[in-house]
């Protein structure tokens, strides 16, 4: 299988000299790097530099106030280099006018060249998990903000850059579903309804124990419905199948 080519890199340093800005860049604002400076105390970096290797330098896209504060503050600047090419500062502007013929891919692409730190490491666990669909791995890391709707989707917080990923999610989610394939050879449960189903058991059912589910699965098939809430119910019933009252119980 081809190796997928790296889109974006999150770096560190406090080499400042390897920095420079594009001649057409606005002029730095004082002002607005003194806010920033109190911010960045305060709160933290939430968006990387974004930066363009060139003559081994690397050329700030956006992120020149943001460069700037942290290296008065003395601080490390964390950057994205993007080697992606097709993509520039402009696109936005075409994003939020075809909002609705934008997909996904194009926000998680956009969000990342803008140095959206989150976003960047979506993009890192796409090339980390190469065979996985990228529809699976938003929806094991991407931290929902309704756990306890089964059907909450995603998009919209990709869409407005305002994901959170949460890595012991999604390696614990992943696992499940590879735990469970193996047991039984159910390939069909890589889709986006079965892991939307999962996450919910794993966001309100505590007690679920994987290798005690797995052993149930040998010589059994997970029926996959067209409801989320139908794959849940099929779970916990395998799952709850022959329980004693003092075992552990899916509610």
């Amino acid at each position: 299988m081809e190796k997928r080519l790296k889109h974006f890199e999150l770096k560190e340093t406090k080499n400042y000299n390897q920095f420079k800005f594009y001649l057409e860049n606005r002029p730095v604002d004082k002002k607005k790097v003194k806010k920033l400076k109190e911010s960045i105390k305060e709160k933290g970096l939430k968006q990387a530099i974004s930066v363009k290797h060139k003559d081994g330098l690397c050329y700030i896209t956006d992120g020149q106030h943001r460069f700037t504060a942290l290296s008065e503050l003395g601080y490390f600047i964390v950057f994205v280099v993007d080697y992606d090419l097709e993509y520039s500062s402009e696109d936005i502007v075409t994003i939020n006018s075809n909002r609705s013929n934008t997909q996904g891919k194009d926000y998680i692409h956009f969000y990342a060249t803008r140095g959206y730190i989150e976003y960047v490491k979506l993009q890192e666990l796409y090339d980390k998990y190469p065979k996985v669909k990228r529809t699976l791995i938003n929806e094991y890391f991407i931290r929902s903000k309704k756990p306890k709707s089964p059907t909450f989707k995603i998009s919209e917080d990709i869409n407005t850059g305002n994901i959170v990923i949460d890595y012991a999610q999604g390696e614990t989610l992943l696992s499940w579903t590879n735990s469970i394939v193996s047991s039984n050879n159910q390939n069909d449960l890589f889709q986006t309804k079965f892991a939307r189903a999962i996450r919910f058991i794993y966001y309100n059912n505590q007690n679920f124990k994987i290798k005690r589910f797995c052993k149930k699965i040998r010589t059994t098939v997970i029926p996959i419905e067209n409801n989320e809430y139908k794959i849940i119910a099929n779970i916990k019933e395998t799952y709850n199948k022959n329980l004693r009252s003092n075992e552990m119980y899916l509610s």
